[in-house]
C-alpha cells in the first residue's frame, strides 16, 4: 500500500492510500476540514482529478475504486494530492481553476457565463454546473438536460 500526503488550502491535511486489488487499484482519503473539496493528485509536473472529499465522520472522506484505464493519462508517479498545487508545480491549462476568461460565453439562458475548457467542455463555477457536448443518437432519455448554449446542444449538470 502506497501514501501520499494530501494538501488543503496548501497545508498538510491528511493523507491519500492507494492499495492494488485485483485489477482495480482503491483510493482511499481522509482530510481534516468540514467543506467539500475537489482532490486532485499531482507527480512529474502533471495533474489529474480523483475525486470530492466530503464530510463523514467528523472529516474529509473519499473512496473510490479505478482502473488502470481509469488512470491512463494521470501522473506516472503520483507525489502528493490537494486541492491546488502547492509545491508550485505548472498544472496544465485544462484544470486550471478558474477558467480563463478568453473563453468566457453568454448564454440567453439566464445569463449564465460558461468558460470553455480546451476539450469542449463548458464550466459555470458561479452555479456549480458543467456542460458536455451533447453527440448523442437518441436524446430521448436526456432530453431534460439537454440546453442549446450558443447555438449548439449541452448536457448540463450539477458539479
Amino acid at each position: 500500500m502506497a501514501e501520499y500526503p494530501i494538501y488543503i488550502m496548501g497545508k498538510r491535511a491528511g493523507r491519500l492510500c492507494a492499495q492494488k486489488q485485483g485489477l482495480y487499484t482503491l483510493f482511499t482519503a481522509r482530510a481534516c476540514g468540514t467543506e467539500p473539496v475537489f482532490l486532485q493528485v499531482y507527480g512529474g509536473g502533471k495533474s489529474a482529478p480523483l475525486g470530492r472529499l466530503l464530510p463523514r465522520g467528523g472529516e474529509l472522506f473519499l473512496s473510490r475504486r479505478m482502473t488502470r484505464n481509469d488512470m491512463r493519462c494521470w501522473p506516472e508517479n503520483i507525489e502528493y494530492a490537494g486541492d491546488r498545487n502547492p509545491a508550485g508545480e505548472k498544472r496544465s491549462q485544462a484544470l486550471d481553476s478558474p477558467p480563463q476568461e478568453a473563453g468566457k460565453t453568454k448564454t440567453d439562458e439566464k445569463d449564465r457565463v460558461w468558460y470553455a475548457q480546451r476539450n469542449g467542455v463548458l464550466l459555470c463555477p458561479g452555479e456549480g454546473l458543467i456542460a458536455l457536448p451533447a453527440a448523442l443518437r437518441d436524446k430521448r432519455g436526456v432530453l431534460s438536460r439537454i440546453r442549446v448554449i450558443n447555438g449548439k446542444e449541452y448536457l448540463v449538470f450539477r458539479r
